[in-house]
């Protein structure tokens, strides 16, 4: 298929089928630049039938080719590693000067437990994660701040900005913690 090279492509993919199944029947057709893929990534609280693990996954878009990319309610439903390669892959497909906007659940560092009267992160996963269903780590993770910030610089991301979320703060923009930033 040949497009515009005025016209940008869009990309949308999640691991939850049933929402980019309705993406594709009811914005692909009005808006045709605009892209579904259903990433079929093995997590365990979302697609635990899921046939790629996160850390494995390739994200369908080449290579310096978006400006934008937003994530939300991501990774908070991600282990250390998965978060790490998603980093990696974000700053593949986004070009020099382009933003991210993903939101996260962040903690303070060193705390054994985090609580908050939305979220109680009882439980640590190699003493980096937090999360909060015992038999699901998947369903509601947190990280310390110091180390998504650590994690974007290492991936080619700089001028980061923080939003706390309501989940911790009554004054927050939005429920989750915003983490904005540039790739340099």
């Amino acid at each position: 298929e040949v497009m515009n090279e005025q016209v940008k492509t869009n990309v949308g993919f999640d691991i939850v089928k049933r929402g980019i199944t309705w993406c594709q029947k009811n914005i692909t057709p009005k808006h045709p630049h605009f892209r579904f893929v259903h990433a079929n990534v093995k997590n365990k609280f979302y697609n635990a039938k899921g046939t790629v693990a996160s850390e494995d996954y390739t994200f369908p878009a080449e290579d310096k080719k978006f400006d934008f990319c937003f994530a939300t309610s991501v990774f908070t439903h991600m282990l250390p590693d998965e978060v790490d390669h998603y980093f990696k892959e974000t700053s593949r497909v986004m070009k020099h000067g382009s933003t991210i906007f993903f939101t996260f659940f962040l903690v303070q560092d060193e705390q054994e437990t985090f609580v908050t009267p939305h979220v109680r992160f009882l439980y640590r996963y190699n003493k980096l994660a937090y999360y909060s269903h015992k038999d699901c780590i998947e369903a509601e993770t947190g990280y310390p701040q110091s180390w998504v910030e650590q994690l974007l610089r290492k991936h080619g991301f700089g001028h980061i900005a923080i939003h706390p979320g309501t989940w911790k703060d009554p004054q927050g923009v939005s429920y989750q913690d915003i983490v904005v930033a540039k790739k340099i």
